[in-house]
């Protein structure tokens, strides 16, 4: 998945402002794990991963009682 770190904007939005981050949901508790390698950002989730990547560092949330939107409204439809 990609990480945006600032507000999303449809009209400043370009895919070069994001990182990759491998992403994991277990119960209430979301983990972001960033890595310095290179990773495809538009890689789909069915491709054969054939990369060992080392993670730096993470990222947990506990989102329970949290309201989630994976699309924001307005999100750019470039693919």
């Amino acid at each position: 998945m990609n990480d945006y770190a600032g507000k999303y904007e449809t009209n400043s939005y370009h895919i070069s402002l994001t990182e990759s981050v491998f992403v994991r949901l277990e119960g209430s508790l979301l983990t972001l794990k960033y890595t310095r390698a290179k990773i495809p950002k538009r890689a789909m989730w069915n491709e054969p991963a054939s990369r060992k990547v080392t993670f730096t560092h993470e990222r947990c949330f506990n989102i329970r009682g949290c309201q989630i939107k994976l699309l924001p409204e307005g999100i750019a439809r470039k693919r």
